[in-house]
């Protein structure tokens, strides 16, 4: 194989760090483990060698990708240490690039202020090195975010800078996506028009042939445009044109993803059609050893086995995806403690060339005994400032540990107060409600109204109890996300129906608007919490004969499906709507119905663990609509922070 004859044949420590880096990207999407295992294997020898740039590179190399294929917490960990070494050798180039990829991963985990600090801090050491690549994908990450808080006056800002920077520099992969973006960004705005026609000139722009992902990225742009207009079929025509390109150009990955696109349209109208574009995307999965995406193809497969009645192989599918599920899991938290293990080693291998220059440096000390004392004093200063420093750590760390502590109690107490007032206060009813529907001098009218009362008790401690289950899971740590793609429209019908009793008794009309061929990339169960308890409070807060209204929509954040819900209610005052996703508090609803709070502080969590967010737009009197965004089940757009 070419790229292990390069790395033996390399003559210098920086042609020896590139081979291993080049064999890592080629192992990273079909062997992973060989990825690791060569990337560990370039930070060892750049170690060994005491070559501190190419244990950065390494580190830096091993750590984007880790954030391309969703394991954040260990890039995060990388690409930070990389930055600590870049640096400690002043190395701006590489400061600029993983300060930017900080960004990209503090902004994937829902941290935006933090993402837009490195952004920030990014652009300055670009423009410094007059770095025109890097100042225009750092503008355009920065416009990307922007546009998913709907801040349409910050997103043209760095948009259009990143507009002028390109001007200046030859057509590239990273400015037909600029201009990509820019077309969703007409599309935000309410101008489609303008985002066809942006959308149309890079189709041509890119074709040729040194542009063709970038080319087939349009036509799924283009895809996915006709189909949030409700055209299915001018969207197929142009991924299965997109189709056709990467199957002539052996392109497996692409190919998977517009195989799932597409076979995801089909399932209503041509199942037959749906189930073989399925197969042939799990079967190229299977290729490329590519379990995350393969979950995806299983979980539509499950589908489309329920929708034809086929239960028997939609139980086998489902078994087959919870299976690869569980290897991911078990994979990504095995490669986790590796990484801490060869961290372990490294330090190790440090301290044993630290031993050996201390051994060398007192040889030197006994042919000087002035400088030996010299020395002497200067590092126990060191090391008296080293106790001192982490005296003053260790105390913070106290004062953190009581704070936590305390709000911990606080937790408790408010934990046993809903235990105790509002689980305890519906059971408690239950029983006495038995007893006079048991009574003998019980009508049947009176029956009917206390077998109604039965069931809204029972109804109110089965969603306590849930909640608070939903919460204590929330707590555990290393609890597994099962994120998968999955159609939203039929979990929020079903949500309406549970709902429905308790709308029909305040004569409320709930009305869904959300398109049909909407595909979210998520934790089903949590969606499934987010849609109901929104639901369950805009009832809650809405007056008789009120209206509440569901929505979604998939272009005013690249990426992602924003859902609303929305109710003509009282309202939220404006000092309890900063508060409103952290109280353990809950006002009384427009027929005195209580509450606790946990919902919506489950809401929250629930969002940003799937890597969306949850905010609200209330008028006092005139009603509130919450909104929150999870990404997009389509992986062929242009996603924010891809470098």
């Amino acid at each position: 194989m070419e790229l292990k004859s390069a790395m033996e044949h390399a003559t210098s420590d920086s042609q020896k760090i590139t081979a291993y880096n080049n064999l890592v990207t080629f192992y990273s999407n079909t062997y992973p483990d060989s990825a690791e295992y060569y990337g560990l294997q370039a930070i060892q020898f750049a170690v060994d060698r005491k070559y501190r740039l190419g244990e950065g590179l390494a580190i830096e190399h091993l750590g984007i990708i880790d954030k391309e294929q969703g394991r954040v917490d260990i890039a995060k960990k990388r690409i930070t240490n990389a930055l600590d070494i870049f640096r400690e050798l002043h190395y701006l180039k590489g400061m600029a690039q993983m300060t930017n990829s900080l960004g990209a991963v503090e902004g994937s985990k829902g941290n935006y202020d933090v993402a837009i600090k490195c952004f920030i801090e990014a652009l300055k050491l670009h423009d410094s090195l007059s770095d025109n690549e890097g100042l225009l994908l750092t503008y355009l990450n920065l416009g990307s975010l922007y546009m998913q808080h709907d801040d349409t006056a910050n997103a043209w800002k760095y948009l259009s800078r990143a507009e002028k920077v390109s001007k200046s520099m030859p057509l590239t992969d990273a400015t037909i996506s600029l201009y990509n973006t820019l077309g969703v960004y007409a599309i935000a705005k309410r101008d489609s028009a303008k985002g066809l026609e942006t959308f149309l000139s890079d189709l041509k722009l890119s074709d040729k042939p040194q542009f063709t992902s970038s080319h087939v990225e349009c036509l799924s742009y283009l895809g996915q445009f006709y189909l949030d207009r409700g055209e299915p079929a001018k969207a197929l025509e142009y991924l299965r044109e997109g189709l056709r390109i990467v199957t002539e150009k052996n392109m497996p990955e692409m190919q998977s993803n517009l195989l799932l696109e597409i076979g995801q349209i089909l399932e209503q109208s041509d199942p037959v059609s749906s189930m073989s574009y399925l197969t042939k995307a799990k079967e190229i999965c299977e290729q490329m050893h590519n379990r995350r995406f393969l979950i995806y193809v299983y979980q539509e497969i499950i589908t489309l086995d329920k929708q034809k009645g086929e239960y028997k192989e939609a139980l086998a599918a489902f078994e087959e995806k919870d299976r690869l599920a569980d290897s991911i899991f078990s994979i990504d938290k095995a490669r986790e403690i590796a990484s801490l293990s060869h961290d372990y080693e490294l330090d190790q291998s440090r301290a044993r060339v630290s031993e050996l220059e201390v051994v060398s440096t007192r040889n030197a000390w006994e042919r000087n005994i002035t400088g030996a004392i010299a020395i002497s004093i200067v590092l126990l200063l060191i090391i008296l400032l080293f106790f001192f420093r982490r005296s003053v750590l260790l105390n913070k760390q106290l004062t953190a540990s009581k704070e936590q502590l305390r709000e911990l109690n606080s937790m408790k107490d408010k934990l046993f107060s809903i235990i105790g007032h509002d689980l305890r206060g519906h059971i408690a009813r239950i029983p006495n409600v038995l007893d006079m529907y048991n009574d003998e001098s019980t009508t049947a009218e009176d029956k009917e109204f206390l077998l109604s009362t039965l069931k809204e008790h029972s109804k109110g401690s089965l969603e306590t109890l849930d909640k608070l289950l939903f919460w204590g899971r929330s707590l555990v740590k290393g609890t597994r996300i099962d994120q998968v793609n999955f159609h939203a429209k039929g979990y929020i019908t079903e949500a309406i129906e549970f709902k429905k009793m308790a709308a029909a008794e305040k004569q409320i009309t709930v009305t869904d608007k959300t398109p049909e061929h909407l595909s979210a990339h998520a934790d089903v169960t949590h969606f499934d919490f987010i849609i109901r308890n929104l639901l369950a409070n805009a009832i809650k807060y809405t007056f008789n004969n009120g209206k509440i209204e569901i929505n979604a929509e998939s272009v005013s954040r690249p990426g992602f499906i924003v859902f609303a819900v929305k109710d003509n209610g009282v309202g939220i005052a404006k000092e309890a709507k900063a508060r409103i996703f952290s109280s353990l508090n809950s006002a009384p609803g427009t027929a005195n119905e209580i509450g606790n709070g946990i919902g919506l502080m489950l809401c929250k969590e629930f969002a940003l663990q799937n890597g969306g967010d949850i905010w609200l737009e209330s008028e006092e009197g005139e009603g509130t609509t919450f909104y929150f965004s999870l990404k997009k089940s389509c992986l062929m757009g242009l996603m924010a922070f891809d470098f």
